[in-house]
């Protein structure tokens, strides 16, 4: 939904927008309505991170000088995209229930942090290295962006 919200497309701009808005109506508590905001600010962080062009000949970037809007925001509760979050379970009984939820509530993997250090790859598009601290896997992940 990040990459469709930010499409260049006007049509495809506003089914996302729409979808977004319905969800966040469907919302059911204030802090389901929160991690929209949230989302919507780590979105905007990242995407001027992708496009940063950094200091000539330099390897990394640091976040917490020239993104600390992206460092302060740390921990926010959007779930991780990891198979785990992404499985539906199905009822056991095989049959069809309408009170049944296939994603049950459980320990997601949320974003923590974010290293300080971004790595800045060698090629022309110079891609960044992106490690976000997780919880409660209290583990790393990388991402590439571009």
């Amino acid at each position: 939904m990040a990459a469709v919200s930010k499409s260049t497309v006007a049509a495809r701009r506003e089914a996302a927008a729409e979808i977004i808005q319905q969800a966040k109506n469907e919302a059911r508590q204030d802090t389901d309505r929160v991690l929209f905001n949230q989302f919507a600010l780590l979105i905007e962080q990242m995407i001027k991170l992708s496009f940063y062009p950094g200091q000539p000949k330099s390897r990394t970037v640091n976040i917490q000088a020239e993104f600390s809007a992206l460092k302060r925001m740390m921990p926010v509760g959007v779930v991780m995209p990891l198979q785990k979050a992404l499985t539906v379970t199905l009822p056991p009984d095989g049959l069809s229930n309408v009170k049944y939820d296939p994603f049950p509530v459980g320990d997601y993997t949320t974003i923590s942090g974010i290293m300080d250090d971004v790595e800045i790859l060698a090629s022309l598009q110079r891609p960044k290295k992106v490690f976000l601290g997780c919880v409660p896997c209290l583990g790393c992940f990388a991402f590439l962006e571009s």
